[in-house]
């Protein structure tokens, strides 16, 4: 399949309401990393057309399950409780493992001096004053702040990507991005890499790419290096829509993509946007714009607490023209195009500002801004960074086509990212992602030469698989239960097998009990129950879900009152694929 053209920038095109779930026009959403597995499957499965796969990320498909726009979706991850539990009834819920996969470190293979020995994880590398802050900022430093030591396979991963250290624990409170240690291990790239290095083009780390906020991969990297949540914006850069990382680095020549102060941070997300296959021309700009030639576009727009709107353009926040911004355009007017680093308007304070920010915001060609199935603007938009080489229609491909084409950088991605060329897998913990090493996740107990990046890869449904009612859907669920199916899928896919029948796993409904749920409406609540205290009008969700009650009665989806609150007393198996 051939994705192109972002769905929501097509609805805005043409005037329709953006942000909405819902399997319209047949598109079926869920990880990228299972793109190329589920393609497979939908090429040799019966009855499934007119289904197409357009991706976009497990948590969407996860959304799109439990706003009842689809039944099924494949995702790179087991389902969320966080989801589950506000479903109709969390005791259906499951998810077939369909395939294995070890989530890959991944970096381009003649950048890759010490890749036989893959990520440091153990020694220590030496600390010295790099951030511009007096004193040391050396948490979990030895030898009188001087040295770091890893102390585990993830250590440096952690410090990479996040700003954890090995004394921060899980605790966001304890992140510093900023830290003299962080600073030491991204300037060396030496440093990143177990045992002695030969001579190599690397001195530092150029970019470490992630994948977004709504991946799979991200929660399956952040759960298995004992990192927070997503929600607490655990990567330097911030959240999937920010570029925040106090580690700056200039842009190279080559960028597409850039701040206006011509720096670019350490860490950046990578996410291509959700695709329908009918045009390739907005995600991936092909027209140059035409220097000096700027029009009214529309901004981005934030609501504010009070009813206020705040309006923001690439130049900063909170900066327009009446809820407009000044846009480059093409010579033929389009505003889906290109810019060049020196391509000054009027709000510019000089040439010295690069003019490749304009890259970052995903517009139409009539300058309507793109949104992705959260929506959320296209304005952090880095998957385009290297638009030359890389211009690749899903995330996890677009991260090792980055990897291997840009000098001197590393991110995790799904395995499929290292079948691009130049792309190679690095060790962790001194062990690569083979097909024996990852299977051996299967193993009970599981062992300890088991690659540490391995994960199961599933495809889910929130209500069951026996309550599907759609008849496409269905039919995909019975193909991905054939393991002969399954298994030529996740070869194609560059996936490991998992040499036995897939496997059903249920979704244990007690995992619901305790949660609250906060919300601002009755349906941001989906089954559990009301609103209480919700006010729409502010910026966060004011209200509780309401789950107390005097009697089993008063409970939904199974639940039973216990100790004045709407829970599972157990768990029910409903396992049927």
């Amino acid at each position: 399949m051939k994705k192109s053209l972002s769905v929501a920038i097509a609805l805005a095109v043409t005037g329709v309401a953006v942000g909405t779930y819902a399997a319209t026009n047949n598109q079926l959403r869920g990880s990228d990393t299972l793109e190329t597995l589920t393609e497979s499957v939908l090429a040799v499965c019966a009855n499934t057309s007119p289904l197409v796969y357009i991706g976009g990320g497990s948590s969407n498909g996860e959304q799109a399950m439990l706003d009842k726009g689809q039944e099924v979706s494949p995702m790179s991850r087991f389902l969320d409780a966080g989801r589950v539990c506000r479903s109709d009834d969390p005791k259906e819920a499951e998810g077939l493992m369909v395939a294995l996969d070890g989530l890959a470190i991944v970096g381009e293979e003649s950048n890759a001096q010490c890749a036989s020995g893959g990520v440091a994880f153990t020694g220590c590398i030496a600390v010295t004053e790099q951030n511009g802050v007096a004193g040391s900022q050396c948490p979990g430093c030895d030898a009188g702040n001087a040295q770091y030591c890893f102390s585990s396979e993830f250590d440096a991963l952690r410090v990479l990507f996040t700003g954890m250290h090995k004394n921060g624990g899980s605790a966001i409170a304890n992140q510093q991005c900023n830290s003299d240690v962080r600073h030491s291990l991204a300037n060396s790239w030496d440093a990143l890499f177990e045992g002695a290095c030969s001579s190599g083009e690397c001195s530092q780390v150029a970019h470490a790419w992630r994948r977004d906020d709504l991946s799979g991969t991200t929660d399956t990297f952040l759960t298995l290096l004992g990192l927070p949540s997503i929600s607490a914006k655990p990567f330097c850069n911030g959240s999937g829509t920010e570029e925040n990382d106090p580690i700056r680095r200039p842009c190279a020549a080559g960028d597409n993509v850039c701040q206006a102060n011509g720096t670019s941070g350490l860490v950046l997300p990578v996410f291509v946007p959700e695709l329908a296959p009918t045009s390739e021309a907005t995600a991936y700009a092909t027209l140059a714009c035409q220097i000096g030639k700027f029009a009214l576009a529309q901004a981005q727009s934030t609501n504010l607490a009070g009813g206020g709107v705040r309006f923001d353009c690439p130049e900063k926040a909170n900066f327009s023209v009446a809820g407009l911004c000044l846009a480059p355009q093409s010579a033929s007017g389009s505003f889906n195009c290109n810019s060049a680093k020196n391509n000054p308007n009027v709000f510019f304070a000089s040439l010295s500002d690069d003019a490749r920010l304009f890259n970052r915001w995903v517009r139409a060609a009539n300058g309507a801004l793109g949104f992705d199935a959260a929506n959320r603007p296209e304005i952090n938009s880095w998957y385009k960074v290297r638009t030359a080489a890389c211009d690749e229609t899903s995330s996890t491909l677009a991260i090792g086509c980055l990897a291997g084409e840009y000098d001197c950088t590393v991110g995790f991605a799904g395995k499929e990212a290292t079948g691009l060329p130049d792309a190679k897998a690095l060790a962790v913990k001194g062990i690569l992602p083979t097909d024996a090493n990852v299977r051996k996740l299967l193993v009970s107990p599981i062992p300890a030469d088991v690659y540490p990046l391995a994960r199961g890869l599933f495809f889910a449904s929130l209500k069951g698989f026996e309550n599907v009612t759609n008849a496409q859907e269905n039919a995909l669920s019975t193909c991905f239960s054939n393991q002969a199916t399954a298994d030529a899928a996740a070869t194609v896919a560059g996936f490991v097998t998992l040499g036995i029948a897939p496997v059903c796993t249920d979704f244990n409904e007690t995992l619901c009990n305790g949660r609250v749920y906060t919300c601002d409406v009755n349906s941001e609540c989906g089954a559990i129950g009301a609103c209480e205290g919700g006010n729409p009008a502010t910026t966060v969700k004011d209200g509780v879900c309401k789950q107390t009650c005097t009697s089993t009665p008063e409970c939904n989806q199974g639940r039973s009152c216990i100790a004045g609150r709407c829970d599972f007393a157990t768990n029910t198996n409903a396992c049927a694929p």
